[in-house]
């Protein structure tokens, strides 16, 4: 299970209405309907790929005013600068930046026009680069001054931003990239996706009168 799935069904058991968008529409698909079989608030899918900015309009149009927004889809690679192509770095900014902020503009005025909640699941990579991991970096940084600049504009409006920066939690992207890493993969010692789930839905009930604008959340044990 992702980060993203693991919010999703967090919300749902919360019996919220939800529109679930990736480009991988048939697990999707599949997904909604597990979700509405369990009668747990209830779920559609909609195709959207976060790399076509130029289509993003399109996409939000059938998708109509949402009250929460969370922004957990993105692309992850490694590598140093001598090796990684110039394209790699251009791909990720599309998918981790230019796709999330188009996406958030897009719906921005219905979120406003309800006093709603946006969520952007970052990475806690921001506050510790090391090598290899430039190019995500600089896109996780990136999406986080985006972010903060946003929050200070929609506050007056009654909008909440909540920045999530997690450590590294049992996913299939995790699992990769302990792959890669060519160390030995422990997921039971990672954080995991209904952890952040836990936290990200009890920030989003909290009264009108609070706000967590940052959320830092890493394993319980080293690894």
């Amino acid at each position: 299970m992702g980060i993203g799935r693991g919010i999703a069904t967090a919300l749902a058991n919360a019996g919220c209405k939800l529109t679930l968008a990736s480009r991988s529409i048939t697990a999707l698909e599949e997904f909604a309907v597990e979700l509405n079989r369990k009668k747990l608030g209830s779920a559609k899918a909609q195709m959207l790929d976060l790399n076509k900015v130029d289509r993003m309009e399109d996409a939000v149009s059938e998708i109509g005013p949402v009250d929460i927004l969370v922004n957990c889809g993105g692309l992850y690679d490694s590598g140093t600068m001598s090796s990684a192509a110039r394209d790699g770095l251009e791909n990720l900014m599309r998918c981790n930046v230019l796709g999330p902020y188009e996406l958030t503009r897009c719906l921005l005025p219905g979120i406003i026009a309800n006093r709603g909640q946006i969520v952007f699941i970052n990475s806690s990579v921001v506050n510790n680069i090391g090598p290899l991991t430039g190019q995500f970096a600089a896109t996780a940084q990136a999406l986080r001054a985006i972010t903060d600049s946003l929050r200070a504009e929609v506050n007056p409006l009654g909008v909440r931003v909540l920045s999530v920066f997690p450590g590294r939690t049992a996913t299939p992207r995790q699992q990769q990239i302990f792959a890669k890493e060519g160390r030995e993969y422990s997921p039971e010692r990672l954080l995991q996706p209904k952890d952040i789930a836990e936290v990200v839905v009890s920030n989003l009930r909290l009264p009108a009168t609070a706000e967590v604008t940052e959320l830092w959340i890493r394993p319980a044990r080293n690894f």
